[in-house]
């Protein structure tokens, strides 16, 4: 009896030492897997902004596709023709509501246009909803002009 119930108690003794091991194993792979994760959290938020990047590479590019030819877009109402962008800038003209006008870059919520061979600015609000003047908008502010010149 004596001899059985040492044997019983080796037993509990090795199951409780390959059960602490086992956990032990189990503990450094949680961690492991725990670390993997912040590894891959990492790795997808620089994908994340490669992928903006790009995505506004993809579309700065385009704009200046549009911006080099020129887009040819009639104003929704009639629009102020100004020599700065600016609220405060002189209006040179007012172009009629359906005038086309070639918009050729974009900043401060002002287009620039080419009109009757000058250049000038037009506030957004006088143009229609539109998919190439939202891809021209998004891209860098261009130089400032502070009075019209001839084209």
């Amino acid at each position: 009896m004596r001899s059985t119930l040492i044997i019983f108690f080796v037993c509990c003794i090795s199951i409780q030492f390959v059960y602490a091991q086992d956990s032990s194993t189990i503990g450094k792979q949680i961690d492991s897997l725990s670390t993997i994760r912040e590894n891959l959290a990492t790795t997808l938020k620089t994908l994340k902004k490669q992928l903006s990047d790009l995505e506004t590479l993809r579309f700065r590019r385009e704009a200046e596709k549009m911006s080099a030819a020129g887009i040819v877009v009639a104003l929704k109402s009639d629009g102020e023709f100004k020599n700065a962008p600016a609220p405060a800038s002189t209006v040179h003209k007012i172009i009629s509501q359906n005038t086309d006008v070639k918009v050729i870059g974009y900043t401060s919520d002002y287009f620039k246009v080419v009109y009757d061979s000058e250049v000038g600015f037009i506030h957004e609000i006088y143009f229609p909803e539109n998919e190439a003047l939202d891809c021209l908008a998004l891209r860098d502010p261009i130089e400032k002009s502070t009075e019209l010149t001839s084209k």
